[in-house]
Formats: structure tokens, C-alpha cells, sequence
């Protein structure tokens, strides 16, 4: 469930009621409350707000959480679905620099490409990404080699990953070169998971018209051709893992 366009208004001070209905076709997840305090206490801090301020702020957020949760759809709240763990990875964002993704229509799937088939962190690539004068990793999640996966550009912003196709989709990028080497299984059962749970937050049809490679909307090899080849198979692992 993405709280954040919520939560962004209410610390800018819209008020409670402003953007709740954004979230209220999506189903209420156990874990938002947590995430939404942590992501709150971010942008309260990159914003220098008392502490005086974030209690009131904080508030009014308990009060927007609780009308979600009271207005989500009947029957999703019984979703079991496994969620991937994602490892907060702590990277120095300037969050005032970031634009909130209004929609979410697409996921793009990338890999790194380098001359070698390394398995870079998020916190390599956003060093890489900054060096070349962005304002953080352009990705939103990171697929590690080991099956791991990172939190990268803050996953309700609009990133920075594929050209005129940022504003509407989310990237994940699977560590590797998948032109010369092969995905490993932990990486595919974690993209199809991680698959899973995004399109059933953002109320996304689980196929190959909202999941897609990079190389479908541009000229580019990425994904590589061995991560494309999978394609099929990591959406037809993500259905699998949406109904479990």
C-alpha cells in the first residue's frame, strides 16, 4: 500500500483528509502503520520539525491511517499473501528533491550490464548514480545475487530509470550482466515475489503488459537477454506467489 503521497501532504500541513483517496482501493496492509512511522520520521527530519511538531503531525497521520483501514475493500484484508523482506539500506536522499509518482501503471525490469556480472549494492549504485549528478539511485529496488532485496529510490517517488517512462513506473534492477551471465534462482523467486506483492499494492493485472523490460520501451539491451527470456516464467512465478 503506498501511504506516502498521504503522509507527504499531511507533513507539508494539507490537512488529514487531503489524498486519502489514493490508498482507499487498496487493501490495508498490518505492516503500513510501521512503515508509514518510519518514512514519516524521514521527511519530518530532512525537514528540521520539532519534535513538538512531528507529535501533532504524527496525529493527524494515525487519524488518516485509521480511516483507510476502516474504508478498505471488504475480503482484502484476509490477503495472506507472503511479502519479500526488503533490507532498508539508510541512503542520504535529500527527499525535497524527489517528485511523488501520481500513477503506477508499469513495473520496468533492468540489470546492471557492466563488462563484468558484479552484484552491486543499492548503496554502490546510488554513489554511482550521484556521481553522474542525480539526485539519488535511479532504481527503486535492488535484486541482489543472493536473492536479497534493497530498498533504493523511495518506492513513492517518480525514479529515474527508464527515459519517459519514469513519471507512471517502478524499477527494479536485478544485479548482473544478463547478456553474458544467467540470473540466479534466488533472484528470480525474489523479483517474482517482490512482483507479487507490488502489483497486488498497486492493483496491477500480473502480466507482460505491466511487466516489462526495460528494452520494451526503449533501445537497449537491458534486461539482458537472459533475464528476458525469464520474463515469462518470473510472471508466471509472480501469479503463483499472489495467491499463496
Amino acid at each position: 500500500m503506498d501511504f506516502m503521497p498521504v503522509i507527504q501532504r499531511l507533513t507539508e500541513g494539507w490537512g488529514a483528509k487531503v489524498g486519502l483517496s489514493v490508498a482507499l482501493t487498496i487493501a490495508y496492509e498490518d505492516h503500513a502503520q510501521i512503515f508509514a512511522a518510519f518514512q514519516f520520521l524521514k521527511i519530518c527530519r530532512a525537514r528540521g520539525l520539532t519534535r513538538r511538531e512531528r507529535l501533532s503531525k504524527w496525529h493527524a497521520v494515525e487519524a488518516a491511517l485509521a480511516k483507510l483501514r476502516a474504508r478498505a475493500p471488504m475480503g482484502k484484508e484476509t490477503n495472506n499473501m507472503e511479502r519479500i523482506p526488503i533490507v532498508e539500506t539508510y541512503l542520504d536522499i535529500d527527499h525535497n528533491q524527489l517528485i511523488t509518482r501520481r500513477v503506477t501503471d508499469q513495473i520496468v525490469i533492468h540489470h546492471t550490464g557492466n563488462p563484468t556480472d558484479d552484484d552491486l549494492s543499492a548503496a554502490e549504485i546510488d554513489a554511482s548514480h550521484k556521481g553522474q549528478g542525480w539526485t539519488c539511485i535511479g532504481y527503486h529496488y535492488v535484486v541482489r545475487k543472493d536473492g536479497t532485496v534493497e530498498q533504493g529510490r523511495p518506492h513513492w517517488t517518480v525514479g529515474a530509470h527508464a527515459y519517459m517512462q519514469n513519471a507512471h513506473t517502478i524499477g527494479i534492477h536485478v544485479c548482473g550482466n544478463f547478456e553474458e551471465a544467467e540470473t540466479t534462482d534466488e533472484q528470480i523467486e525474489s523479483l517474482a515475489m517482490l512482483l507479487a506483492n507490488l502489483c497486488t499494492d498497486y492493483g496491477l493485472p500480473i502480466d507482460r503488459d505491466h511487466i516489462v523490460g526495460h528494452r520494451e520501451l526503449m533501445a537497449t539491451a537491458c534486461p539482458g537477454r537472459n533475464l528476458y527470456e525469464m520474463m515469462d516464467t518470473v510472471v508466471g512465478k509472480a501469479n503463483f506467489y499472489a495467491v499463496q
